[in-house]
């Protein structure tokens, strides 16, 4: 079954992965709040996609604070960034 979007929600998805660049949370929140099903799936996509690095660094800062194997605080901040 093919699914056909009008123009306003092909824009307000698209506006949701692009609202990385201006308000990478609150957009995609609000629009997933807001608005119908397609466009609200596509919204709760980009703000997974949007969060998902900060949650990965604070992950991996855990890990690697924990196991003691980073010695040296610059090779820390090398392997954050």
């Amino acid at each position: 079954m093919v699914t056909r979007y009008t123009q306003s929600e092909k824009i307000l998805s698209a506006l949701s992965y692009f609202s990385v660049f201006f308000a990478p949370v609150i957009f995609p929140v609000v629009v997933w709040i807001l608005a119908d099903k397609p466009v609200s799936t596509h919204a709760k996509k980009s703000l997974l996609f949007h969060l998902l690095p900060y949650i990965l660094i604070v992950i991996s800062s855990v890990i690697l604070g924990t196991t003691g194997s980073v010695t040296n605080q610059f090779l820390y901040v090398i392997l954050m960034i």
